[in-house]
């Protein structure tokens, strides 16, 4: 290929004959104003601009440098400044406005009888799961096999209900009164008490980490915190990434998921996202207080005629 020291390019003139420079010594616009702005003042900069028929991309492809590079402006020149609130800021707030531990499960509830499901298991899986970083895909999820609230219903997600729980104003759900709940904010409760909630429906397992303690690299854009995975992919479901769901509730990681199943494991610690986390007794005052409001919470329900409660001990080890 031809060297760039051994490259001509045509250069803006005075005049219109056609003249052609190094590229290592032309510059490119890269930014109308920086133009406008040497020609306009009396700079001590001396520079070769590339003929106005060479476009950017061009430019670019050929290796010349760009005007904003030539004139040292650098990202401390220019960054990004916008009012921002961060998602676990945002998260906290929103917990403000639902106190109430048992809105965990009235959301979840609700979002199940829009989907039509018939069924809902609430589990409490007090297991420590085997959990070797080496056989994660996510391998900060390992902390996550801990003790856990499992709440199971017997109907696949929706395309939108796929799209509405990744939104916090869950919009699709707003047009269509008759549905009781919506995700997105109410879905939002489940931080009361986890950190890190995931669940399975059809072949994806979505994992949500706003405080990105988890996920950590695997997290390309930190603006949306989770991870969507095909866990059918052998590379998925021949690792121990699903090991606290396999065996509950008919789930099996090597076929689509014929239900919907949460996984929220409890929070150990203080947390950005709150400072209430949960021992064994906190465990089962909030199983208490489930159990106690559900047959309260059926006569709102338009599909779900059963609710039923489990436990799974820590002395049966996964």
């Amino acid at each position: 290929g031809i060297e760039q020291d051994d490259l001509f390019v045509p250069i803006e003139s005075e005049t219109n004959e056609l003249k052609l420079e190094l590229a290592t010594e032309v510059v490119y616009t890269d930014n109308e104003f920086l133009k406008e702005y040497l020609t306009g003042t009396e700079s001590e900069e001396s520079y070769t601009l590339v003929h106005s028929k060479v476009r950017p991309d061009m430019a670019k492809a050929l290796g010349l440098t760009p005007l904003s590079q030539f004139l040292d402006i650098t990202e401390d020149t220019f960054e990004d400044a916008g009012q921002c609130e961060p998602l676990t800021t945002r998260l906290k707030n929103i917990l403000t406005d639902y106190k109430d531990g048992l809105t965990i499960i009235k959301e979840l509830l609700q979002n199940a009888d829009d989907a039509e499901a018939t069924e809902v298991n609430i589990c409490y899986d007090a297991r420590v799961h085997s959990a070797d970083p080496k056989k994660l895909f996510f391998p900060g999820m390992a902390d996550s096999h801990g003790p856990a609230l499992i709440v199971h219903n017997n109907k696949t997600f929706s395309d939108d209900d796929f799209k509405n729980i990744t939104q916090l104003a869950g919009g699709t759900k707003q047009n269509k009164p008759l549905k009781i709940g919506k995700f997105g904010i109410g879905f939002c409760s489940v931080y009361h008490i986890t950190d890190v909630p995931s669940f399975v429906s059809k072949d994806f397992l979505y994992i949500f980490d706003p405080t990105l303690k988890h996920l950590q690299k695997a997290v390309s854009n930190p603006a949306r915190p989770g991870k969507k995975t095909k866990f059918t992919q052998k590379v998925i479901s021949t690792s121990q990434q699903l090991q606290p769901y396999t065996g509950l509730f008919e789930f099996d990681p090597k076929r689509p998921y014929d239900g919907t199943m949460f996984r929220l494991p409890f929070r150990k610690a203080y947390s950005e996202i709150s400072s209430t986390f949960y021992s064994e007794s906190t465990v089962q005052e909030l199983l208490k207080k489930m159990n106690e409001s559900s047959s309260n919470l059926l006569l709102f329900l338009q599909h779900v005629k059963k609710i039923t409660f489990s436990r799974f001990d820590s002395d049966k080890t996964a």
